[in-house]
């Protein structure tokens, strides 16, 4: 087994053999809990490495792709970036081969990120003109929101340019929108803009007024299929930066077309972490239960935002959130499990088990900073905790962006389980083995 070149994490009993691969030295993540940092043929695991953990990155400030050697523990890549940013990186994935490394680079002469695809085995890199958020599960298109913009919708997921280098979106702009890349030709163009997107959600209305509404692209997914896309639509009062969001999950087809919602805000409320099903029809994500209705409920929302943002034990006063599924238009939305939801949940290959992690606020962790993956076998409800990872950073960051979110993410076999965790404080990666568990 490639794995064992790496020590054993074997603190609180883990279900299955955990190894962890970075040293715990030097702040290390992968990319997101919807791609799999490890290559296609299971050799090589692709990482970004931080230069530092303890303040907010500045404009031009590198941090650095990894790739390491399954089998030796060997590093056998590494170059820098300025196109980073402290949740997702570099957005650091593989093509459809390991001679497909694909990542971010910032043009510091004009301040735009830029997807490359790097072959490592012969040092050749190409350039693209769109950044690179989400890969085809085929390696043959990428697509993005605008990196730039992004951080005005939340900290942590895009890149970091000057002040004044970002202007603010005013409506629904039509420059805007799903960038997509051709990564066979290497063309880059805007696929749907958010202006053709709220206009298909929300026609012949002033739900999106430029006067009053600001409307930004964010967390942007193909399906394993590579036939549709999910994409986060977030609407904040015209102007603002920060503050509270009306959130659509939208989807639609690979070229653009059928838009449709699959969970508009009033659903969405106080949910979060929407992922394709490996179905590819469905979406799993955390979406407070219906009878979250009503100013009782609305309550406890409130309740519960105010426990996250101060730290205070309030927050497991919230609504309790369930794990629900709903297809890609909208229909049929019901709820996978009896256990509350938590984190950023992805469904096993196979379709049988629930894998998810969780905020240190929310009422499965410890009291200690540490947190459980939780396995839930989805034809019996059972739950494990597979793993309990500390996740308390060193320093957390002005916007919480230096939190260390595990963010399970399954390799295409379903055999191992990548996610990141602390050690003193460090943020490192470690693979867990479930071949045997999970055959």
């Amino acid at each position: 087994m490639r794995l064992q070149t790496f020590p054993r994490y074997e603190l609180f009993d883990p279900l299955v053999p955990v190894h962890q691969i970075t040293d715990g030295k030097r702040p290390t993540i992968h990319r997101f809990f919807d791609s799999c940092p490890i290559s296609p043929s299971g050799r090589y695991i692709a990482l970004n490495e931080f230069p530092y953990q303890d303040r907010p990155p500045a404009p031009g400030d590198r941090s650095f792709v990894v790739v390491v050697d399954l089998a030796s523990g060997e590093e056998v890549y590494r170059d820098s970036t300025a196109a980073w940013d402290t949740q997702v990186g570099a957005q650091v994935q593989w093509g459809a081969t390991d001679a497909a490394l694909l990542f971010n680079r910032m043009d510091e002469a004009t301040w735009l990120p830029h997807g490359v695809q790097v072959d490592f085995t012969n040092g050749t890199e190409r350039r693209f003109e769109a950044p690179v958020y989400h890969v085809s599960r085929d390696g043959r298109f990428a697509i993005s929101p605008d990196l730039v913009k992004i951080g005005i919708a939340q900290a942590g997921y895009g890149v970091h340019v000057p002040p004044g280098r970002v202007a603010p979106n005013s409506g629904a702009p039509a420059d805007d929108g799903i960038f997509i890349t051709d990564l066979e030709r290497g063309e880059s163009r805007l696929l749907v803009s958010l202006a053709d997107v709220c206009a298909a959600i929300a026609p012949a209305s002033d739900t999106f007024a430029p006067e009053t509404n600001a409307v930004y692209g964010f967390h942007t997914k193909w399906n394993d299929q590579g036939t549709r896309i999910m994409f986060i639509v977030r609407q904040f009062p015209a102007g603002a930066r920060k503050g509270k969001s009306r959130n659509w999950l939208v989807t639609l087809d690979a070229d653009g077309s059928n838009i449709r919602v699959a969970v508009p805000p009033h659903v969405w409320s106080d949910g979060h972490h929407p992922n394709w099903e490996p179905n590819g029809d469905r979406i799993i994500m955390n979406l407070p239960p219906a009878s979250s209705a009503g100013l009782f409920g609305r309550m406890r929302i409130l309740l519960g935002k105010i426990g996250r943002r101060t730290g205070l034990p309030i927050g497991r006063a919230g609504v309790p959130l369930h794990f629900r599924s709903v297809r890609f238009d909208g229909a049929d939305l019901r709820s996978v499990s009896r256990h509350q939801g938590s984190g950023h949940p992805t469904i096993h290959p196979g379709g049988g088990h629930l894998m998810t992690d969780c905020y240190a606020y929310e009422p499965m962790a410890a009291n200690d900073g540490t947190v459980p993956l939780r396995l839930i076998d989805l034809a019996t409800d059972a739950v494990r905790n597979a793993v309990r990872i500390d996740t308390a950073p060193a320093y957390k960051g002005p916007r919480s962006e230096y939190r260390i979110d595990p963010h399970p993410a399954w390799d295409a076999q379903g055999h191992l389980l990548t996610f990141n965790g602390a050690v003193n404080g460090v943020r490192s990666v470690f693979v867990a083995d479930f071949s045997a568990l999970l055959q």
